[in-house]
């Protein structure tokens, strides 16, 4: 076989192992923006419902202080009645 052959060959054989390769690392990469994505997804909404549970643990003590306040205003004016 002659020499050029050989080469073209060899050299064939590792542009192929290259693209192989690229495809391959173009379909890990692929997958690691996937899943980077998935776990910023995740966190978002783990964060939005944080927030949703802080805004409704908010809410009913703002309630609670009110029916309190509520409360201490009739017991006024009923101890104002009796007196």
């Amino acid at each position: 076989m002659p020499v050029d052959s050989i080469e073209t060959s060899s050299f064939y054989q590792a542009e192929r192992r290259k693209e192989q390769a690229s495809a391959e690392e173009i379909e890990r990469r692929k997958a690691a923006r996937r899943e980077q994505r998935n776990r910023e997804i995740e966190e978002e909404v783990r964060r939005a419902e944080a927030l949703r549970q802080e805004r409704a643990r908010e809410l009913r003590e703002k309630e609670l202080q009110e029916e309190e306040i509520a409360r201490d205003e009739y017991k006024g004016r009923y101890i104002d009645e009796i007196v």
